[in-house]
C-alpha cells in the first residue's frame, strides 16, 4: 500500500534535521518525521511519478506518497528499483495539472516479488550498478575539465568559449 503525504506549509515547519520530501525531492527540514526509515517517496502532483529513496526518517508532504516498512513485506530497496522501472511518470490521468492517482499507482503492473533473499541480492546488484554509473559520470566530467585545461594551457582562452562546470 502507499500512504498520502501530509500538508506542511513552510510557516508550520519547526526547526529540525528531518528532511521534508515532496514530489520533487527534498524541500526543507522539519522537527519530526511521518515515515520510518528507509522510505520510498513517489511523486503525486508536480513531479508526478518521480521516485526517491530516503535513507532516514522523513516528513512526506501532500504532493507525494510514501512507502515504508509499515506498508509492505518486500525489501524496500528492491521495491524502489521496481517502481523506478515502472515509469510511473508516464501514468498521469489528471486533466490540467498532471498527477498520479493512488488508484493508478496501485494498479500499475509490477513483477511478482521473488523470495526476500533474492530481492536483497537484486537490490545489492542494482546499488552497485548505480555506484559504478556515478563513478563513470564523475570520470566523464573530470575528463571534460582536463581536456579544457589542456586546451587552455596550450592555446589560451578562445573568444566565445564556454566554461564547463561540475
Amino acid at each position: 500500500s502507499i500512504r498520502y503525504g501530509q500538508a506542511l506549509p513552510d510557516a508550520a515547519r519547526e526547526s529540525g534535521d528531518v528532511p521534508v520530501m515532496s514530489s520533487g525531492g527534498e524541500t526543507g527540514q522539519h522537527d519530526r518525521p511521518n515515515t520510518l526509515a528507509p522510505a520510498i517517496v513517489i511523486g503525486r502532483k508536480g513531479s508526478h511519478g518521480s521516485v526517491h529513496w530516503v535513507a532516514n526518517p522523513s516528513f512526506v508532504i501532500d504532493t507525494a506518497y510514501s512507502v515504508d516498512a509499515r506498508d509492505t513485506d518486500v525489501d524496500l530497496r528492491w521495491l524502489y528499483y521496481v517502481l523506478v522501472d515502472a515509469r510511473l511518470s508516464e501514468l498521469s490521468n489528471d486533466v490540467g495539472v498532471p498527477g498520479l492517482s493512488r488508484e493508478v499507482a496501485l494498479e500499475t503492473p509490477v513483477p511478482a516479488p521473488p523470495p526476500l533473499e533474492e530481492q536483497r541480492r537484486i537490490a545489492a546488484i542494482l546499488d552497485k550498478a548505480q555506484e559504478i554509473k556515478a563513478l563513470g559520470d564523475k570520470a566523464e566530467k573530470l575528463s571534460e575539465i582536463a581536456d579544457r585545461s589542456l586546451f587552455l594551457h596550450f592555446f589560451g582562452e578562445q573568444p566565445g568559449s564556454n566554461e564547463i562546470t561540475l
